[in-house]
């Protein structure tokens, strides 16, 4: 081949560009409606932090220290953020960016945040001493608020992407949104791969489960103190659940609750989805609302139960029974006393008494 000659089809390979309107257009691949949903990612991160409160309520029983409930925003900033991340990434166009170094260095950034969050809280001041502490002994680096820190922290971290990433699977793949008849007319007969959802949900539940074992556990243990008596080997006492686990036990299964709604409301969205039934989107908004409004209404009863001595409830519910039953004695004297006077304006003589029969 002459070297002076240029293939036209080389030159044209190297120096020819893509039109911006021939990009592929990856919206219309994306959930856009499910991944963008505000309410989920609540109450992700609010289920999330309800795991924690029974760890941190018992690192605060043996520590005697209120400071670490402190760390209960933070954890709810982690796990909204786990949450965020994980729906973003979910898009296909960022998809090679799916790997465990965006995982480290989501978890380091959170760590540096928390190691400053401690030293705030505890008032440390950071200067050329402390500094020269650390390195002649390293482990003073690490103070018992900053581990427990560390562990809440990958706990919350972990939870809060492992239940956003079963919605994300929940939700309709990018090859389910084509559209196969429009795009390729002669593959129309083409169907998008089945998604086994109820196995997704069956894994939410599964984790959601033992999630809350953990919670019951931490809260059945805050409750026992270790009191020494004398004449007694060991001295325990039970303690009633105070008012932040309560909180922590009710809002983590009605929340689990209402993401369980969500999770089979998914189920039928990729039915109706495939089927090509209409209207998925308004019955979607009242499928949310009056799951809400049910699980909240079964949520306000359980609060009436109680968590602890029932001696108080006995007495109320006895005075009440009591009142009802005054009331309607009263009301049934004088009701029979209204029907004698009645009787007797209109001259209707009492029946005969029977005669006592004899011996």
């Amino acid at each position: 081949m002459n070297p002076g000659y240029s293939s036209p089809a080389s030159d044209t390979w190297e120096t020819a560009e893509i039109p911006a309107s021939e990009h592929p257009d990856y919206s219309a691949l994306v959930d856009s409606r499910w991944l963008k949903d505000v309410l989920r990612p609540l109450l992700i991160a609010i289920m999330s932090t309800s795991l924690l409160l029974g760890p941190v309520a018992l690192g605060r029983m043996i520590t005697q220290e209120e400071r670490y409930y402190l760390l209960l925003p933070f954890c709810f900033g982690v796990a909204l953020e786990a949450v965020y991340t994980r729906n973003w990434l979910a898009q296909p166009h960022l998809r090679r960016h799916r790997d465990v170094r965006i995982q480290v260095g989501e978890l380091s950034l959170w760590l540096v945040v928390l190691r400053l969050l401690t030293w705030y809280i505890r008032g440390q001041v950071i200067d050329l001493a402390a500094v020269r502490a650390w390195l002649y002994e390293p482990g003073s680096f690490f103070d018992l608020l900053f581990l427990f820190g560390i562990l809440m922290t990958v706990v919350v971290w972990k939870f809060a992407g492992l239940i956003a990433g079963i919605f994300i699977d929940l939700g309709l793949r990018p090859d389910e949104l084509v559209d196969y008849k429009a795009a390729h007319r002669e593959r129309a007969w083409v169907q998008a791969l089945p998604v086994d959802r109820q196995a997704l949900l069956e894994q939410y539940v599964e984790l959601w489960m033992w999630g809350g074992v953990l919670l019951v556990f931490t809260a059945a243990v805050g409750r026992v103190r270790f009191e020494p008596q004398p004449g007694k080997l060991i001295g325990l006492r039970t303690l009633g659940l105070g008012p932040d686990l309560i909180l922590a036990l009710v809002s983590y299964y009605l929340v689990g609750l209402v993401l369980l709604s969500q999770g089979r409301l998914a189920q039928l969205r990729a039915r109706w989805h495939r089927e090509g039934t209409p209207g998925i989107a308004q019955v979607a908004r009242r499928w949310n609302r009056y799951a809400l409004l049910a699980i909240f209404g079964i949520g306000l009863l359980a609060s009436l139960l109680p968590f602890g001595s029932t001696y108080g409830l006995a007495l109320i519910i006895g005075a009440v029974i009591q009142a009802v039953l005054f009331l309607y004695f009263l009301v049934f004297a004088l009701i029979t006393g209204l029907l004698s006077f009645l009787l007797g304006l209109f001259g209707v003589a009492p029946p005969p008494t029977a005669p006592s029969p004899q011996p």
